[in-house]
C-alpha cells in the first residue's frame, strides 16, 4: 500500500490492485480483449452512487452488483481500424470522489494469440 493510499483512501479499491495487461486478447479473435476486476466502495460512500466510465472509445466497461458494497466490472477492448489505443484509464466515482484505475491491452500477447 502506497503512503497516499495511506494519507488518502480511494474511493473504491480494486482487486487486482494493478490490472496491468487487462484486458487480455481473445485466442480464437485478437482483435477483441476483455478482463474483469472488482471493486469495492468505502463504507462512507453510498455504493449505489457508483459511475464507472472509461477516457476512450476502444474500451467499453460494464458493471454488475457483487455484493453489498461490491461490483464486478468487465472491460473490453475492440481494435476496429488498427489505430485504437491500447492503454486508457476506468474511472470510478462516487460523488466528487474519483478512483483512476490504468488498463492496458498486451498488443505481443494479441499478436502471439494470432500467430505472428
Amino acid at each position: 500500500m502506497s503512503l497516499i493510499t495511506r494519507l488518502r483512501r480511494s474511493a473504491a479499491e480494486t482487486s487486482p490492485a494493478d490490472p496491468a495487461d487487462h484486458p487480455t486478447p481473445d485466442p480464437t479473435d485478437p482483435s477483441h480483449a476483455t478482463g474483469q476486476l472488482l471493486a469495492a466502495v468505502r463504507e462512507d460512500l453510498d455504493p449505489k452512487k457508483i459511475v464507472i466510465a472509461t477516457d476512450s472509445p476502444a474500451f467499453t466497461v460494464k458493471t454488475e452488483p457483487s455484493g453489498e458494497r461490491g461490483y464486478k466490472v468487465t472491460v473490453d477492448w475492440k481494435r476496429v481500424t488498427g489505430s485504437e489505443p491500447s492503454e486508457g484509464t476506468i474511472s470510478l466515482s462516487v460523488g466528487d470522489e474519483v478512483t483512476k484505475v490504468p488498463v492496458r491491452v498486451n498488443l505481443a500477447r494479441a499478436s502471439a494469440a494470432a500467430g505472428g
